[in-house]
C-alpha cells in the first residue's frame, strides 16, 4: 500500500540497513512480522486483535500498525 513501485532511493536506503533493521523492514513489507495477526496464523497467539485498539477489535496487521 505504501510502496507504489520501484524507487532507487528507497532501494539504496534499504540496502544500507543493518541486518536487524533489514529483517524488520522485510517483515513489515511481507506481513511476516511479530504482530498479532501473523502470530495467530502461525499458532503462536490466541488473538489477532491490536492491543492498542482493543475496543475496536482491529486486526493487528503490518498495514494497521504502520497506518494507524
Amino acid at each position: 500500500m505504501f510502496l507504489k513501485g520501484p524507487d532507487l532511493a528507497v532501494t539504496r536506503y534499504a540496502l544500507s540497513l543493518g541486518r536487524q533493521d533489514m529483517h524488520c523492514l522485510v517483515g513489515l513489507i511481507t506481513g511476516h512480522v511479530a504482530l498479532n495477526r501473523h502470530l495467530k496464523l502461525v499458532g503462536v497467539n490466541d488473538s489477532f486483535i491490536c492491543l492498542l485498539c482493543n475496543e475496536e477489535e482491529e486486526e493487528e496487521t503490518a498495514l494497521h500498525f504502520l497506518g494507524q
